[in-house]
Parts: structure tokens; C-alpha cells; sequence
């Protein structure tokens, strides 16, 4: 009867204990679950924070190339234009040559017939 008696009593102890201990070990945890999800939440925040201004800078990275990319092509074509006025102005400045050393044979020549 004693055997009894005490089985009866340790099951007893035992259910009321896993009836008071279980809601705060459930609470416990649920207020871990719920500080994750904070910290989850404000982490995905400062990732949305970064990736908005990475975006913002990009964009304007984006924007200066399309300036620099503007100002090389209009560099190209002063260069272009440069490069043929070079090419006339050389072609002037041999014609000019050839008409100096022209006049040039012509005054020694004169000077040898006087």
C-alpha cells in the first residue's frame, strides 16, 4: 500500500509541477521568439536603410559617368578637329614654303643677271 501511496504522491508532485514550471518555460521562450524577431526585424530595417542608399548612390555614380562619358566624346571630336586643323595648317605652311622658295630662286636669279 505504501508502494502505491508513493507512486500516487510522485505522480501527483510530478503533474502539478509540469502544470506551474511549463508556462514559464512556453514564456520564456516565447519572449526569446519575440526579442529575435526584434532584432530580425530591425536588422531587415538596416538592411532596406543600406540598400536605399546604395541605390541613391549608385545612381549617382551613374549620373557623373554619363557626364564623363559626355565630356570624352566631346574631347574626341575637339581632338578630331584639331587634328585636321593641324593638317590644313601644315599643307599651308609648305604651299607658303614652296611660294618663298620660289621668290626666293627668283631674287637670286635676278641678282646674278644684274
Amino acid at each position: 500500500m505504501k508502494r502505491k501511496h508513493l507512486i500516487l504522491h510522485t505522480s501527483i508532485v510530478c503533474m502539478i509541477s509540469s502544470a506551474l514550471f511549463t508556462p514559464f518555460s512556453y514564456a520564456d521562450t516565447l519572449q526569446d521568439l519575440q526579442s529575435q524577431k526584434q532584432q530580425i526585424e530591425q536588422k531587415q530595417h538596416d538592411i532596406r536603410v543600406h540598400l536605399d542608399q546604395s541605390g541613391q548612390a549608385l545612381q549617382g555614380l551613374q549620373n557623373q559617368n554619363t557626364v564623363v562619358l559626355d565630356q570624352i566624346k566631346r574631347l574626341e571630336l575637339a581632338t578630331s578637329d584639331n587634328l585636321l586643323q593641324v593638317k590644313e595648317t601644315e599643307k599651308k605652311i609648305q604651299s607658303q614654303q614652296a611660294a618663298l622658295s620660289k621668290k626666293r630662286g627668283r631674287i637670286k636669279g635676278t641678282a646674278n643677271h644684274v
